[in-house]
């Protein structure tokens, strides 16, 4: 199965914990593809509800064209 960290800004793993509205974190997903074809995947994973904004990838906010939306990061 694929596997998530989140790291602050000094590397430590903050997966699970709480993370502040200034705090910068970056996702790391591994995953392994068992064929031998190319495949698309897509992850999608809940933020907390109290976040507002998750910010431009110019702002260093969601890069490699994700999509934030109804709570969610696609």
């Amino acid at each position: 199965p694929p596997g998530k960290a989140v790291y602050d800004a000094d590397g430590k793993n903050v997966d699970g914990l709480t993370v502040y509205g200034d705090q910068a974190v970056r996702y790391e997903i591994t995953y392994t593809n068992y064929t031998d074809t190319p495949v698309d995947i897509t992850i999608v994973d809940a933020v907390d509800r109290r976040l507002k904004d998750v910010g431009d990838p110019e702002d260093g906010g969601i890069s490699d064209g994700g999509v934030w939306k109804d709570g969610m990061i696609t």
